[in-house]
């Protein structure tokens, strides 16, 4: 009987371990998972970001073009002065000295 009752210590403590063992691997593959799951979020998240960061580069050149900023293709930017004239100034020539000497500071 005695043997008997040993087997039976010995085949519960065996169920038991394979229990528990069977529990860690389930909770390594559940950790796995959850590895696995937070690496796709991060780099969902990092795509978006790059996504968004173009977007904002497009937005930002559209804008550019709507404030006359980048020049396409076969215009010229900013216009500047025609023959004659001097930017930012009036047509009369003594008139544009003036103000150009006023500005650095020194008068006639």
């Amino acid at each position: 009987m005695a043997g008997e009752e040993e087997e039976e210590e010995e085949e519960e403590e065996e169920e038991e371990e394979e229990e528990e063992e069977e529990e860690e691997e389930e909770e390594e593959e559940e950790e796995e998972e959850e590895e696995e799951e937070e690496e796709e979020e991060e780099e969902e998240e990092e795509e978006e970001e790059e996504e968004e960061g173009e977007e904002e580069e497009e937005e930002a050149g559209e804008e550019d073009d709507e404030e006359g900023g980048l020049a396409e293709e076969g215009e010229v930017e900013g216009g500047g002065a025609e023959d004659g004239e001097a930017e930012g100034f009036e047509e009369e020539g003594g008139e544009a000295e003036a103000e150009a000497e006023v500005d650095f500071g020194f008068v006639e």
